[in-house]
């Protein structure tokens, strides 16, 4: 019995060993397979890229010399106003107010330091003690010319005449109210550095705004959304569209073609205009800003710009980032409302500048041997030319100019410009709408001088056209 339980523990003594062997001599070689079949995970770091220093703003609160406080600002905007074109020719103020008019002139002589040499109605001649007493400009009913002329009437009608050559006529930041507000470039971001990120990223240094290429980052009225952003050139024209990041809302900035330089800022002063040619979104590529300088953005239901006659901005700040050409731009967008909807938009934009590659398509035989005449709503076959004529022309006009272009389906036609029509050869099936801008010029008469003069006048139509 004795013997036979030594010889069970005997075997089990063998076969743990064995096993422990068995143990050892496998555990180094599966830890080595374990190691390298783990896959080491590479961190990339992410580096970042100063694209734009910050910039110093100051200056743009400096007062020039000379200054005069602008009517149109000093009364928060209670009127509308006509800016002349040319030095030494009077601004124009509309449905003034007689009390208002008489506020601005105590306020000339009491903030501004003007002297009132001559007072005849509602007409006043104004020197200022920098400058001698005579100036360049008579009223009929003064006896003598003066540097600053004032006249107010009964149509409320108010038209003053400044001396550019003399004075920087400029919102100093007086108000009717008696606030001064501070005179500075707006937005708590407007001055920022931006950044750009290794791995796409677009920030300021501030870290308020961040936003991806062809996106823009949007704070309305203190919420923050995510918007679509895109560039296009056309023609002369380079439109930045930001749109839908609170419901259909957006805005749109235009600029002549290669125009932008980084460090650029556009205020108010820069935007404004008399008028625009549509509130519409649908409209905006459709009519000519005249090559000027361009912001509308949605308020209240429309998109409007800041303007002249009864304005709704308070403040508006557009600064180019950056802009490199044919590669990436970044704008920074500020504006808040005197009143209604929203009140403050504030955006960090980034827009892809490369240039598009159209889609190579098949060829086509082109017939050349007849040309068919085109109307709005008409099919052009494959390998046909069309003609498209503009129609009727504005008679007593001073010139007549057309501009022809494709809005829609470029890659499909080619374009042949004429005068009052154009040509287009079908090279691709689709749909194409090609536009045509007429400008001529209208008798108006000038409400300054009572003479008629040519006042230019811009039409534009849409032809729609299939190509099968």
């Amino acid at each position: 019995m004795k013997r036979r339980i030594l010889t069970i523990s005997v075997l089990v003594f063998l076969v743990t060993a064995l096993c422990g062997c068995s143990n050892q001599d496998k555990s180094p070689h599966t830890s080595q397979n374990s190691e390298m079949n783990v896959p080491e995970t590479e961190t990339k770091e992410v580096t970042e890229e100063i694209l734009a220093d910050a910039m110093d703003l100051s200056g743009y609160a400096e007062i020039p010399e000379n200054a005069i406080q602008e009517f149109w600002s000093w009364s928060e905007h209670k009127m509308s106003v006509t800016y002349p074109d040319k030095k030494h020719e009077p601004a124009s103020y509309w449905g003034v107010e007689r009390e208002l008019v008489e506020e601005y002139a105590a306020f000339l002589t009491e903030e501004m330091g003007l002297i009132l040499q001559e007072s005849v109605g509602t007409k006043y001649g104004y020197t200022h003690p920098t400058i001698e007493a005579e100036g360049i400009k008579k009223s009929k009913e003064l006896s003598k010319e003066y540097p600053i002329v004032w006249s107010y009437g009964g149509s409320q009608n108010a038209v003053l005449f400044i001396n550019e050559d003399a004075f920087t006529v400029c919102d100093m930041g007086y108000r009717r109210s008696g606030e001064r507000e501070e005179v500075k470039v707006y937005g708590d971001s407007a001055g920022a550095a931006l950044i750009k990120t290794s791995d796409g990223i677009y920030k300021t240094d501030d870290g308020r705004l961040q936003t991806k290429l062809n996106e823009a980052m949007v704070i309305r009225d203190g919420t923050t959304s995510v918007a679509e952003a895109y560039h296009e050139i056309v023609d002369n024209e380079e439109r930045l569209f930001v749109e839908f990041y609170y419901r259909d809302e957006g805005f749109y900035l235009e600029v002549p073609k290669y125009y932008s330089l980084t460090g650029d800022i556009y205020r108010i002063e820069e935007l404004v205009k008399s008028t625009y040619k549509t509130d519409k979104r649908d409209k905006i590529t459709d009519v000519d800003f005249d090559g000027k300088l361009t912001f509308l953005m949605s308020h209240n239901g429309l998109w409007i710009g800041p303007n002249h006659h009864w304005n709704k901005y308070k403040q508006l700040t557009v600064r180019v980032m950056y802009y490199e050409k044919n590669v990436e731009a970044v704008y920074y967008v500020y504006a808040k409302f005197a009143d209604g909807e929203p009140s403050e938009v504030e955006a960090l934009v980034a827009v892809d500048l490369s240039p598009k590659q159209e889609p190579e398509l098949p060829s086509a035989e082109v017939d050349t041997s007849e040309v068919i005449e085109l109307k709005d709503g008409d099919t052009l076959l494959l390998g046909q030319t069309g003609e498209i004529s503009y129609g009727s022309r504005k008679s007593g006009s001073a010139y007549h100019v057309y501009n022809w272009s494709i809005v829609e389906g470029k890659d499909l036609v080619i374009l042949d410009e004429g005068h009052d029509s154009c040509k287009i050869t079908a090279r691709g099936k689709g749909t194409v709408v090609v536009k045509c801008s007429y400008s001529y010029t209208k008798k108006k008469e000038n409400v300054l001088t009572g003479r008629e003069e040519d006042d230019p006048e811009i039409d534009t139509k849409r032809f729609k056209i299939t190509i099968e």
